[in-house]
């Protein structure tokens, strides 16, 4: 299944990078909501490229690797979010109070690439990123002494963060 994940990773990789050569192309990034699109697909281009790494970090034995893919899929799952909610907004401004949201660029840049980074360093005050099933992400249970214990700070972090 593995195979799977890294042919949809590598086709989303190819669209994004499509979606935005295609505004640099035609100048679109001229035009606010086109830039806020492109941000979106800069974000959408690296997301995916943890995932192509899926079987590597399972499959191998140093934890070290397994931990860097569970914070940077942390960090660019948020990122993807939060531009996502950031377009929501601007066209709720705009369609509610025919406002424009352009001051709120710089802003959105530093929230969107900025806050994320808050965000995943919080599972490393408790050692929280490691292997959690089929990929690496922050754990649900952890072994102690020999025995597979269940780990509730990681499954409250997995629902908040």
């Amino acid at each position: 299944m593995f195979w799977l994940r890294r042919v949809i990773s590598v086709i989303s990789i190819l669209c994004s990078l499509l979606m935005f050569l295609m505004i640099i192309l035609f100048k679109k990034y001229r035009v606010f909501s086109q830039r806020l699109i492109m941000y979106l697909s800069i974000s959408a281009f690296f997301q995916p490229i943890p995932y192509i790494f899926a079987d590597y970090q399972v499959s191998g034995n140093d934890g070290s690797f397994c931990i860097f893919i569970a914070f940077v899929t942390q960090y660019l799952d948020w990122v993807a979010v939060l531009w996502v909610c950031c377009l929501t907004f601007v066209i709720f401004v705009q369609v509610v109070f025919y406002k424009s949201a352009k001051k709120l660029e710089i802003p959105f840049i530093i929230f969107c690439w900025g806050f994320p980074i808050i965000v995943s360093v919080i599972p490393f005050f408790d050692n929280a990123y490691g292997l959690a099933g089929l990929w690496c992400w922050i754990q649900s249970s952890r072994i102690n002494n020999g025995t597979l214990e269940h780990y509730p700070g990681g499954v409250a972090m997995q629902m908040v963060l």
